[in-house]
């Protein structure tokens, strides 16, 4: 399997919504630690649904004490994530899209570590947003300059990494609810010098409201994004297959069972979790219920048939 992979390299996308955040953590995790580390991986998501269910995602090390409103999260049932990967703390609504992209520095050319392959996505990104735009990258943050000088966040990132591989996700902001932010997240003490302090809403803007005339939605955006990688995949030699992801796909199922053998046959390498207002995880009947009925699936005779035939030919999973 692995000499195939080397003698015919893949990237693989996973488009279209994947119903709630932590399930594409979760999924991110798995195929980072359970794939071989020459698969290379694009997850794009945009959940219009997490209206109904907005997420505060932490930093592995993130403490929610320091970065979120507890008592406002609690009050208005506002789950808790840590994520496996660094970085700060994020707000997960209907305004915000995600990318994430774990690739094998074949795909890259750079070594994986931080700066390089900020350099590397930054470049990547300017290609989605054009130029001369006003998109750039200000210490590690996605900016846009604005017409009166200053710069303006529209995109976190966080990453990961291996010997051989990164994550690097990256959460766009389509639209900024100001008293949303506010009410959830605090003004984090560590901040990039180009913040100046400043307030939720001075500090961040919105890519509908900074490039009006480049993306008439977030799915455009998204389209966008997966043109320019898959431009770089197939520069790169690499074959590009897409899936589809949706609460119905039947692939999504066959996705869940390397989230369940995650979260059962390798647990000490989880790091995804729904954690409480100190940050420690929540008890296995909160965080493991969904696991469960994953692992039941990842168990079917249906689902190993797939993972051991076209799942690992046609998308690279190893199990």
């Amino acid at each position: 399997m692995a000499e195939g992979l080397r003698a015919d390299p893949r990237l693989c996308t996973l488009s279209k919504a994947l119903i709630y955040a932590k399930n594409m953590l979760l999924l991110e995790e798995a195929l980072y630690r359970t794939t071989p580390p020459q698969a290379a991986w694009v997850l794009l998501n945009w959940g219009a649904g997490w209206a109904a269910k907005p997420t505060v995602v932490l930093g592995i090390s993130g403490k929610p004490q320091q970065l979120v409103h507890v008592d406002n999260a609690t009050e208005d049932g506002i789950p808790l994530v840590r994520r496996y990967s660094g970085g700060g703390t994020v707000l997960v609504d209907e305004n915000v899209l995600l990318c994430s992209m774990i690739l094998p520095k074949s795909f890259t050319g750079v070594e994986p570590f931080p700066r390089p392959v900020m350099r590397w996505t930054g470049r990547l990104y300017e290609g989605v947003f054009g130029a001369p735009s006003g998109f750039g990258v200000a210490e590690n943050d996605y900016v846009v300059r604005m017409a009166d000088g200053s710069m303006r966040k529209v995109a976190g990132n966080a990453q990961s990494f291996t010997k051989d591989r990164f994550v690097h996700h990256t959460s766009f902001l389509w639209k900024v609810d100001d008293g949303r932010m506010g009410r959830y997240l605090t003004l984090p003490q560590r901040q990039p010098q180009y913040r100046a302090n400043r307030t939720h809403s001075d500090f961040l803007t919105g890519i509908s409201t900074a490039f009006p005339d480049t993306f008439s939605s977030p799915q455009a955006l998204l389209h966008a994004t997966q043109e320019v990688i898959t431009e770089e995949a197939l520069r790169k030699g690499f074959q590009v297959a897409e899936v589809a992801l949706s609460a119905s796909s039947k692939e999504l199922s066959h996705f869940d069972g390397l989230i369940a053998q995650l979260c059962y046959d390798k647990p000490k390498l989880r790091s995804t979790f729904f954690v409480d207002g100190t940050g420690a995880p929540l008890p296995e009947e909160a965080n493991g219920r969904y696991e469960r009925l994953l692992y039941d699936a990842f168990r079917s005779a249906e689902c190993r048939a797939f993972l051991d035939g076209q799942g690992r030919s046609d998308l690279g999973l190893v199990v």
